[in-house]
């Protein structure tokens, strides 16, 4: 146990070096507690160095000694975050306004489905941190009896199989349940078909993990946009799910926001270029609306691995579209530009080509998508040699293309799939590119489908 004390102790006098926390404190006069914090969490590291050499004279009694003191520091890291979330909370408004032992284990975490002893299982729920049941297809209220007393808890995890595809849970767990866990970090009802959430899950101002996914809600609470804390949020295949909240550009310590599959949604919220500590952004939906537009990404910098932008059709300004600043994104690997090809606004080819002549990614790129777009042909970039690490690409419904990009000079490139480019008659020369006596090099899948002409 002092292996994890000590451990959470280094933590919490972290948390006490944060400069917010600091100006925090100093505005509301409260520095010179910080300070006595700090002095105390210093002699308690001396004091756990020597917790080892106390335990053979008197292990008993140093025990619960080191039971007392894990309490204690719980509780001042729940005091900490309090003033942490108070910190975020008017930066963002002042803007234009371990290993641990087995007992410990034992003692930190429960599963619902464990047999435990009226006092033994009292004891452990009142005082257990982490906790995690079995989905089944419907859970109802009697299930979640145990959370009644759990009220320490900092995790939250239903575990399904992966053969069970829809589950169902009664409506007083997110509604009444829920809101009371007040310490919760980590917050997942992955595969409920739940239709409503509690406007007062924003009360949970520590959570920092939230799982919605196949969540049935239409629209989520606007006090989402108060959880300063949160890092992930993840709504994969919420199919109704139209809108994020209004602020969600609040949540400024957000870095993994997953909306996959969410495909009913029409934008992105207002000024999401707030979020610069965004590293995941699964689908970012362009909008009309000045917060909502592409150049939103300019500041986005950090995103990595997969990117998808839809909704290019609303586009109309290729400056706008430069500012979006895609070559700057270094970490990205894959990305797909996505025009909604039944839309009207898409008729100007021309403007379609301009702006996707400013989309121009970085160069170690390694995977590109294109579809629904309706210019009549490609940028110079596309196919450009220097994309040397470019694996796979992907043309969908470019039904107004009639010319293809010199796609041979692709070094690296294994497959090429490309589908209902229907104004197409022939492919010449430009295809392999001009001059070139090896096309295609690396060349292993090649497909053509649904071109008439």
């Amino acid at each position: 146990m002092e292996i994890f004390l000590t451990s959470f102790v280094q933590v919490l006098f972290e948390k006490l070096l944060s400069h917010d926390l600091w100006d925090f404190a100093k505005r509301e006069r409260i520095h010179t507690l910080l300070m006595k914090w700090s002095r105390m969490l210093e002699e308690i590291g001396a004091v756990l160095a020597d917790a080892e050499e106390k335990q053979m004279n008197d292990r008993w009694g140093v025990k619960f000694w080191l039971e007392d003191l894990e309490d204690l520091a719980f509780d001042l890291d729940d005091v900490l975050d309090e003033f942490s979330t108070e910190a975020l909370r008017q930066k963002v408004m002042e803007e234009p306004r371990a290993r641990t032992s087995k007992s410990v284990a034992r003692r930190t975490c429960f599963r619902v489905e464990e047999k435990l002893e009226d006092n033994e299982g009292d004891k452990i729920i009142t005082k257990a941190r982490h906790s995690s049941y079995t989905r089944d297809y419907r859970d109802g209220i009697q299930k979640f009896e145990a959370f009644q007393k759990a009220k320490n808890l900092r995790s939250f995890l239903p575990f399904g199989s992966r053969y069970q595809v829809d589950s169902y849970l009664t409506h007083d767990v997110p509604l009444h349940l829920l809101p009371k866990l007040r310490r919760l970090r980590v917050l997942s009802l992955r595969g409920y078909k739940i239709a409503e959430l509690s406007s007062s899950i924003g009360d949970l101002k520590h959570v920092r993990f939230l799982d919605l996914s196949c969540a049935l809600i239409a629209t989520l609470p606007e006090s989402i946009g108060t959880l300063y804390n949160l890092q992930t949020l993840i709504l994969r295949d919420c199919k109704n799910l139209s809108k994020l909240p209004l602020y969600t550009s609040n949540l400024i310590n957000l870095r993994h926001l997953d909306v996959t599959g969410a495909n009913s949604l029409q934008e992105m919220p207002p000024k999401i270029g707030k979020l610069t500590s965004l590293q995941t952004l699964s689908n970012f939906i362009v909008g009309k609306d000045i917060g909502s537009m592409i150049n939103q990404l300019g500041n986005l910098i950090h995103l990595r691995v997969t990117l998808c932008i839809s909704g290019l059709e609303t586009v109309t300004d290729a400056l706008d579209a430069k500012r979006a600043k895609l070559k700057d994104k270094q970490g990205l690997d894959e990305l797909s530009l996505n025009w909604s090809y039944n839309s009207e606004n898409s008729s100007n080819g021309s403007v379609d080509s301009e702006i996707l002549d400013m989309l121009e990614p970085h160069k170690k790129l390694k995977v590109l998508t294109f579809s629904g777009y309706r210019g009549l042909k490609f940028p110079t970039w596309v196919g450009n040699s220097l994309f040397s690490n470019m694996v796979s690409l992907k043309f969908q419904n470019c039904n107004k293309c009639t010319s293809f990009a010199p796609l041979g000079q692709l070094p690296s490139l294994g497959t090429l799939q490309i589908a209902g480019m229907q104004a197409l008659e022939n492919v010449g020369l430009e295809f392999y590119g001009l001059g070139r006596s090896n096309p295609f090099p690396t060349l292993w899948r090649l497909t053509f489908e649904d071109m008439p002409k």
